[in-house]
């Protein structure tokens, strides 16, 4: 028996897959609330966070004693450095705990409009961000390459943690996931730093017309 072909997906479906939501995530976010699921994933996080917080607060006294065991001035720095260390790291710990916790006791936030692309080189890697009015999204590579640049869309966030819950976009179908592919074919690959360019150097952008270039970089004539 012949196997049939599978449909071409919807650029709608690429978009959930790249931003892992759902037909009930999105329903539940156009009414500003948080789905189920999101409130779980959420969740889930603060616990995360809070046994890191738990298991830095508990290994403090353990390392500090252990370096200021070394004694002398060795000793002494090592103490130091590692106090400050795990104090940052507590720090940034509750803090994103907390940021949790504050966007699930609010709605889930909306912004609408027409995306811009764009990347930063940072310690030889590559950021990635979508930026929609005056919100900017840290978001994965993949979840880069599925936006459209200068196409309108209406994002759906956690306000606090500046995390993309869910999207619409408000341009219609955009056709199959193969012509997808071929839309970003050249775009994808001029991802990657020229030869024999750092990251720094590279500081890569994007264009009005959607093509990223690299600064400090010409087309061969």
């Amino acid at each position: 028996m012949r196997r049939e072909a599978e449909k071409p997906k919807k650029y709608e479906d690429l978009l959930m897959a790249a931003l892992d939501f759902d037909d009930a995530d999105l329903t539940a976010n156009m009414e500003g609330d948080w789905s189920e699921r999101q409130i779980a994933r959420m969740r889930a996080r603060r616990r995360l966070l809070a046994f890191g917080a738990l298991l830095l607060l508990v290994s403090a006294p353990l390392f500090m004693f252990l370096f200021s065991a070394i004694g002398g001035s060795v000793g002494l720095v090592l103490t130091v450095l590692t106090g400050l260390i795990l104090i940052a790291g507590l720090m940034a710990a509750v803090y994103s705990a907390s940021q949790v916790a504050r966007d699930l006791r609010g709605p889930v936030a909306e912004v609408e409009g027409r995306v811009a692309l764009d990347t930063r080189a940072k310690n030889n890697k590559t950021i990635y961000y979508v930026k929609l009015g005056r919100v900017r999204f840290s978001v994965k590579k993949e979840e880069f390459l599925t936006f459209k640049n200068r196409d309108p869309y209406r994002l759906y966030y956690a306000p606090g943690q500046k995390t993309i819950l869910s999207a619409e976009w408000l341009r219609g179908d955009a056709g199959s996931a193969d012509e997808r592919s071929e839309d970003w074919g050249a775009g994808s690959s001029e991802l990657e730093l020229a030869a024999g360019e750092s990251a720094d150097e590279a500081n890569a952008r994007l264009t009005d017309d959607g093509e990223l270039r690299l600064r400090g970089t010409t087309a061969a004539s």
